[in-house]
């Protein structure tokens, strides 16, 4: 008989992983198949005759580690023989376990990365934005499956043995994962159909992540460590309130060439610019800074004053949309003065990606509405639309959810609004290329 697995045997093992393949030979060639028993049937006859024929046929290190073994299921209980009090006291016992936990604890205890693995073995700017346009897939279960991942550790910065054993896709409930060691976290809307469908486990992070870096060809091998500690390079605290933020999340902005949060940046333009916009002490690091304070008839005059470089047409086009933003979030207000939801109107939403809406408002009844805001500066029956955007669209249409598409044309000169209620079967407009150009007929 020659024993194939021995569950207590590789508990023993997972205490020495780099000498492991030393310790199981010995302890099978001398004990288990030997006496043709397993670890839970040994007893102190078999210690003794093992400490017999071992002596006279192998070197003291195997004899070293037979005993270790058998000690080690006699302290933690597995053999109940009260006769290895002879070989052992209880002083002995607690000593042993001592030196057992001690080495469990330095398993488990965080790798100590040099200044130099710290440098080199991160992510770098093309490796990010790779990761960022993978963030915006929506193709199979695998993709959201890996990225959910990512948003956990680099969002969140959940931890990763939580992640990995934590039974995260059972604690899924109405929007929130319940009861983690980081609370009730909510999960953005474009990962919950997901989650509840699924009940996702997550025990295998590790090889999710390194084939997705080989797919996109990142720079380094992508494991959790190597998101961890990526994740401190694009973290930068606000020089105001000391709160940390992710760099390309839309909430860090320049005062004076210093960076500060959104919230702060609000503040000290409050209390130093009060006459004028064009005094550009306040830049965004991102995009314009748009306050509720300020009025869209000011922050249109000030637009079109400020001095832009329209050859950057992708940040003018970001300002167009950040005035579209600031228009329709005042609409909504309008539409809801006198009614508790108007100080519910959240255009925070549009800072994140992930969402694919950019404004939460009401209706007068107080049912939700996910906005989706779409600017122009031009007369014409045309704007652009993403994948991730008809998707969420979709998504929440089939969960009974009101997600519109508010379309603003000539926002420079006297806006034009277009509600579109279902853009997903919209006939007014045509959808063309793939990320869809809207042109109404």
């Amino acid at each position: 008989m020659t024993i194939k697995r021995d569950e207590l045997l590789e508990l023993f093992l997972s205490y020495y992983p780099k000498t492991n393949n030393n310790y199981r030979s010995a302890i099978k060639n001398y004990v288990l198949d030997d006496y043709k028993i397993d670890s839970s049937s040994i007893n102190y006859e078999n210690y003794l005759k093992m400490l017999d024929n071992t002596s006279e046929r192998t070197q003291s290190s195997q004899q070293s580690y037979c005993r270790q073994f058998i000690f080690f299921l006699y302290c933690y209980g597995h053999i109940k023989d009260s006769r290895f009090v002879e070989v052992l006291s209880e002083k002995e016992v607690k000593k042993f376990k001592e030196d057992m936990e001690a080495k469990k604890r330095e398993l488990e205890a965080p790798k100590v990365i040099s200044e130099k693995e710290n440098r080199t073995k991160t992510l770098n700017f093309e490796d990010f934005t790779k990761i960022q346009n993978f963030m915006q897939l929506e193709t199979n279960k695998k993709n959201y499956k890996i990225q959910f991942i990512i948003y956990m550790i680099v969002w969140l910065d959940f931890p990763v043995d939580e992640l990995r054993n934590g039974k995260i896709g059972d604690k899924y409930r109405g929007g929130y994962l319940e009861n983690t060691s980081k609370g009730d976290v909510e999960v953005p809307f474009r990962f919950r159909e997901f989650i509840e469908k699924h009940k996702p486990a997550f025990s295998t992070i590790s090889g999710n992540l390194r084939n997705l870096g080989v797919d996109i060809t990142l720079s380094v091998d992508l494991t959790p460590t190597i998101l961890q500690q990526s994740r401190k390079k694009i973290i930068s605290n606000c020089l105001n309130c000391d709160r940390e933020y992710l760099q390309f999340d839309g909430n860090l902005f320049t005062v004076n060439n210093m960076i500060v949060c959104k919230s702060c940046a609000e503040e000290l333009k409050k209390k130093y610019i009060v006459d004028s916009f064009e005094a550009q002490i306040l830049k965004p690091v991102v995009k314009l800074v748009l306050d509720d304070y300020i009025l869209f008839n000011k922050l249109k005059e000030d637009l079109i004053k400020t001095p832009i470089d329209y050859l950057k047409l992708h940040e003018f086009q970001m300002a167009i949309g950040d005035l579209g933003e600031q228009w329709v979030y005042e609409y909504e207000m309008d539409n809801l003065e006198g009614t508790k939801f108007a100080d519910m109107v959240d255009k925070s939403k549009a800072k994140d990606n992930l969402n694919g809406y950019d404004i939460l408002s009401y209706t007068t009844n107080g049912k939700k509405i996910y906005i989706e805001v779409k600017t122009t500066s031009t007369l014409n029956d045309e704007f652009y639309i993403s994948q991730h955007e008809l998707e969420v669209a979709e998504q929440m249409k089939k969960n009974g959810e009101m997600y519109k598409v508010y379309f603003v044309k000539d926002i420079l000169g006297e806006p034009q609004l277009t509600i579109i209620d279902n853009i997903i079967d919209e006939i007014e407009f045509k959808k063309i290329g793939h990320n869809w150009k809207m042109i109404k007929e």
